[in-house]
This record gives structure tokens, C-alpha cells and sequence, in this order.
């Protein structure tokens, strides 16, 4: 997926690249994409755990019946 992203994002980053922007900041800007990513994986999963672990039993006896 961060492959296909930056592909995409090809001509954006030439785009940066002629305005002036260095190289760090190109990789900081992609960086922090990915940061953002990985953050709400985490959060998310997290969400969802707690949630499996809080009502996972009950859903399954409502499924047995």
C-alpha cells in the first residue's frame, strides 16, 4: 500500500521537487503519511480488541442459539 502511495504520488513529488523542496523535506512529508497510517492501524486495532475481549463471549452465544 505505502508503495502504491508513492507511486501515485509521483507527480506530486516531482512537483515539490521543482517548487524547491529538498529532499528531506519530500521524505518527511511521505514519512509522515506513513506514521499517520501506521497511528490509526494501531488505534484502531486496539479499538477493536478491547471491544472483542469486552462482548466477544456474548456474541458467540448469540450465534450458538
Amino acid at each position: 500500500m505505502i508503495v502504491l502511495s508513492i507511486r501515485l504520488r509521483r507527480g506530486e513529488i516531482a512537483t515539490m521537487s521543482k517548487l524547491g523542496c529538498s529532499r528531506l523535506t519530500i521524505v518527511s512529508i511521505l514519512g509522515s503519511q506513513i506514521l499517520i497510517i501506521l497511528a490509526i492501524s494501531a488505534a484502531s486495532a486496539t479499538v477493536l480488541t478491547l471491544i472483542t475481549d469486552a462482548y466477544g463471549p456474548e456474541l458467540v452465544r448469540l450465534l450458538m442459539i
